[in-house]
C-alpha cells in the first residue's frame, strides 16, 4: 500500500509540474526577404507564454533589434545557449544593438513580466531585425 501511495504521489507531482510549464510556446525561423539585411515581423503574446524567433548569423555581424511596445520584452540568447541571454530586454530596453560573437543560430525570446504575465494579460507586438 505504501509504495501504491508513493506512486500515486510521483504521478501527482509530474502532473502538477508539467501544468506549470505548459504556457503556449511558439518558435519561428527568421529569412529576410530576397536583397534585404532586415525584416519586420508582427506577433502576439498571452500570459506566460514566450515567443521565439531564430535567426542566423554569422561571427562579427552587427545585429539591431527593436521592438514595439514597451509593454513586452525580449531576450537575445547566443547559440547554444540553454536559456542564458546575451541581452535582457527587461533591464537593457526595447532597442539591442551588438556585434555577434560566434557563428549560428540566435534566438530573439519576446515575453511578458509580472501582472501582465500571471494574470494572462493578451499583447501585440511588433519586431523589427536587421543583420548587416
Amino acid at each position: 500500500m505504501k509504495q501504491s501511495g508513493r506512486s500515486a504521489v510521483a504521478i501527482a507531482t509530474v502532473m502538477a509540474l508539467a501544468a506549470g510549464s505548459a504556457a503556449a510556446q511558439e518558435s519561428h525561423t527568421i529569412r529576410f526577404p530576397a536583397g534585404s539585411s532586415s525584416t519586420t515581423v508582427k506577433g502576439a503574446l498571452k500570459g506566460d507564454s514566450y515567443v521565439d524567433y531564430r535567426i542566423g548569423a554569422r561571427a562579427g555581424q552587427s545585429m539591431d533589434v527593436v521592438l514595439k511596445p514597451e509593454t513586452v520584452f525580449f531576450n537575445v540568447l547566443a547559440p547554444g545557449s540553454t536559456g542564458e541571454a546575451m541581452f535582457i530586454g527587461s533591464g537593457g530596453g526595447s532597442e539591442f544593438g551588438g556585434t555577434l560573437p560566434s557563428s549560428g543560430i540566435y534566438t530573439i525570446r519576446v515575453y511578458q513580466m509580472g501582472a501582465a504575465a500571471s494574470e494572462g494579460k493578451f499583447r501585440r507586438f511588433t519586431l523589427e531585425i536587421g543583420i548587416d
